[in-house]
């Protein structure tokens, strides 16, 4: 037998395996220092570029606070007694006191270059310019008739109210651009008469440079680097001043023929960032029309060019050298040459003692698997689920909730019916989690508290069944009550037991293929005046195994990972019921069968109850037609401070014909109250300035509150949030996400009492 090469020469053997497994290290760490160095450099030039990216955000704030100071400057001026005295009672007359008006406006706001009143024949009446940082009222003789001017003719086309908003350029006197350079924005409004006539307009030239030193210093250290540009990619500001004003100083520089793949990148979004030979950029585009529109939302604001809607545009932009990028490169490279140099090192001691370590890393590898696998055992167990976010959770579910609602009733195209359907679906099952959530939260605090009233047992189980027909429908399952042996009348929480037996029966449809499911409810006991009924809900489905059983009922368990990944769901529903069944003094279980089929029950007591009128979403018929046909017209005041779900509101009210106003806040909703009647008040609770609470003690103590209904509708979701509303003098509570049956129910109620 041949001697192993190994043992003939053991020396040459051993630096063979030497080398061959120090190269291998040493290849995986000038490999890994090259991968992390890259990441380190482009690590930097992200921190790079969003440092840049908030100053850009710093300035673009400042422009955009410029623009909205000007259209409150052009509010006032146009509002000057002594110019509506001359406009209205004559416009010929002696405008010197207009003139102090004037003079005293520009001498406050020291960026404002010319102010003027110029009448509808194009003739200006009053000129103050500011000459020597004072204000100058420029002679009669002096003053032009400026008819032609594009400022002039378009704004005498705007509605009252309305603002025109010109390009930044630079002021031109007799067809010259002056000098010194002097960047100027012109802002003018129409303005009338007492009785409507159009009188000419006032305008506002504005120092820009001025806008240029502010957009300048809000970039703070990058300062040097700041540009601004124009849509068609002139520069206005440049940190060389040579390459700035070129649309007007005719040397034709503009990044988008120096730089046209830069531009072309620009051009395709409003901000970002892009590497280039020479240096990152990173830009963010301002839309001063976009600006001024939504400072005045009702108004019509045009610019000077007539080059598109969405062609006048600031561009706000940042360089970044290439050589202070490669200088970045260098530094880190540099600074990762001795962590390569060790790493080298130790790789070679790696190399000689490379069996032993991989046993080493073999068992650090099983330790960390263990502990993994005992950190994610951990993480699965149980643990307390407590919530108390549903006020935050809830305002935007309501928004979602009833915003779908409100497009479903538009006219859609058959795609966007079916999404809209999707994001309705989607957005039930979330408020049906978060729903879950909150219970169980309540459960765990017990905070869970239940509302006695008497119901029908055969109204309960029609809503069930409405509720779940269609999926049955869909499946070609069967259903079938039997309420044979269950009292006609109960007297207990209606909506718990009625939300117990919904989860039962919604979980029969999914997890049954075919067949039947049957719900029934029956006496189980009785002692004195009270019965224990049991509810209980059976399917033909897969059935379950004995083992599967013993844990549905804990929390965040299903019967396996795979319902979770076919199904989905939370793994709460039955949770929950246990809990409310044990809240009523009774008890949740099941029994099954594997592959015939299952029966989920769950027990309350309750006592006898009597017949009582029932509502119309009690009776299970819309109360949308009932309200709008029994009180269409009814004045509701509407109480909510966010805004969208102020919308929602309002389009839910208005679906059924009802005349709603609205209050921002409690203050504004006392101040209603004590000047106008309502037929109903829906109080948000949580408002800024005055409460809901608050502003409905200071509502029942006005005259002829007394008894006129006020109904909440909030996002707090606890027993003691509606105490608290009960408490303070309103006569109902609505949670959010508001559904609009439950919503239509309370006014049908209150405005029919």
């Amino acid at each position: 037998m041949p001697t192993p090469l190994g043992l003939r020469h053991p020396f040459a053997y051993a630096a063979a395996s030497f080398f061959v497994n120090f190269l291998t290290a040493a290849l995986m760490v000038v490999g890994g220092g090259y991968f992390f160095a890259q990441q380190r450099i482009e690590f930097t030039q992200d921190q790079i570029a969003r440092q840049q990216q908030s100053v850009l955000e710093n300035a673009a704030q400042t422009l955009s606070m410029h623009i909205q100071e000007t259209l409150k400057d052009t509010t006032f001026v146009r509002s000057l007694p002594n110019l509506q005295l001359l406009l209205t009672n004559d416009p010929l007359g002696n405008t010197d006191a207009l003139a102090g008006e004037l003079s005293a406006f520009v001498n406050a706001n020291k960026g404002i270059d010319q102010l003027r009143w110029i009448d509808e024949t194009g003739d200006e009446r009053v000129r103050v310019n500011t000459v020597a940082g004072e204000a100058y009222r420029v002679p009669l003789r002096a003053l032009q008739n400026k008819s032609l001017n594009a400022y002039f003719s378009q704004t005498m086309l705007l509605p009252q109210g309305s603002v025109y908003l010109s390009e930044l350029n630079l002021n031109m006197e007799y067809d010259r651009v002056s000098l010194p350079l002097k960047p100027v924005l012109r802002v003018a409004t129409p303005v009338f008469d007492g009785v409507g006539n159009r009188r000419g307009v006032v305008v506002i030239n504005y120092f820009a440079n001025m806008w240029i030193h502010d957009l300048v210093k809000a970039a703070g250290a990058q300062r040097d680097t700041l540009m601004l540009l124009n849509q068609d990619g002139y520069w206005l500001h440049h940190p060389q001043p040579d390459y700035e004003w070129g649309f007007m100083l005719a040397h034709g520089r503009t990044l988008k023929t120096l730089q046209p793949d830069l531009w072309r990148a620009f051009t395709a979004n409003r901000q970002g960032k892009i590497l280039q030979a020479d240096g990152l950029w990173v830009w963010k585009d301002i839309e001063p029309l976009e600006v001024a529109q939504s400072a005045l939302p009702a108004q019509d604001i045009r610019r000077e060019r007539a080059v598109g809607s969405d062609a006048y545009l600031w561009r706000i932009a940042s360089l970044t050298p290439a050589q202070e990028l490669r200088a970045i490169s260098q530094r880190v490279w540099r600074s990762q040459l001795p962590v390569v140099a060790l790493l080298l090192l130790a790789a070679a001691l790696v190399a000689a003692w490379l069996a032993r370590s991989r046993l080493l890393i073999h068992r650090l590898n099983i330790e960390l698997i263990d502990k993994a696998n005992a950190a994610q055992a951990a993480s699965v167990a149980k643990s307390a689920f407590l919530s108390n976010m549903s006020h935050e959770i809830r305002t935007p579910l309501n928004a979602i909730v009833g915003l779908t609602r409100t497009l479903g009733r538009d006219s859609l195209s058959a795609y966007q019916s079916a999404q809209l359907a999707k994001i309705d679906t989607a957005s039930k099952h979330l408020v049906s989690i978060v729903s879950d959530i909150l219970d169980l939260a309540k459960a765990d605090a017990s905070k869970l508290t239940l509302e006695v009233a008497s119901f029908s047992v055969a109204t309960v189980f029609d809503n069930v069944r409405a509720f779940i027909a269609q999926a049955a429908h869909d499946k070609g399952l069967h259903i079938h009550v039997d309420l044979a042996q269950a009292p006609a009348w109960l007297l207990g929480d209606v909506t718990r037991v009625r939300q117990a037996l919904l989860n039962f029966a919604s979980n029969a449809v999914k997890f049954t293929d075919s067949g039947h499911i049957y719900l029934r409810a029956s006496v189980a006991d009785a002692q004195d005046q009270r019965v224990l009924v049991k509810f209980e809900v059976q399917d033909t489905g897969a059935g379950l195994e004995p083992e599967s059983l013993s844990k549905l009922f804990e929390e965040f368990v299903q019967a396996d990972n795979s319902v979770t990944r076919e199904y989905g769901g939370t793994g709460l529903g039955l949770v929950i019921v246990k809990r409310l069944a044990n809240i009523m003094g009774g008890d949740a279980g099941a029994t099954s069968v594997l592959d015939q089929g299952s029966t989920f029950w769950f027990t309350a007591w309750m006592a006898l109850g009597e017949p009582v009128a029932q509502t119309c979403q009690q009776q299970n018929h819309g109360c949308e037609d009932q309200l709008r046909n029994t009180h269409a017209g009814a004045r509701i005041l509407l109480a909510e401070d966010n805004p969208v779900n102020r919308e929602v509101a309002l389009a839910f009210l208005a679906d059924v014909d009802l005349h709603v106003t609205v209050a921002d806040d409690g203050e504004q909703a006392i101040a209603m109250a004590r000047s106008s009647h309502y037929d109903l008040v829906l109080m948000d609770v949580q408002m800024p300035k005055c409460d809901g609470l608050q502003a409905t003690q200071a509502i029942r103590a006005l005259p002829g509150w007394a008894n006129i209904p006020i109904v909440a509708m909030t996002a707090n979701a606890f027993a003691e949030d509606k105490q608290a509303c009960l408490e303070a003098g309103m006569n109902d509570f609505i949670t959010k996400p508001v559904d609009p049956e439950l919503l239509y129910a309370a006014l049908s109620k209150h405005l029919g009492s």
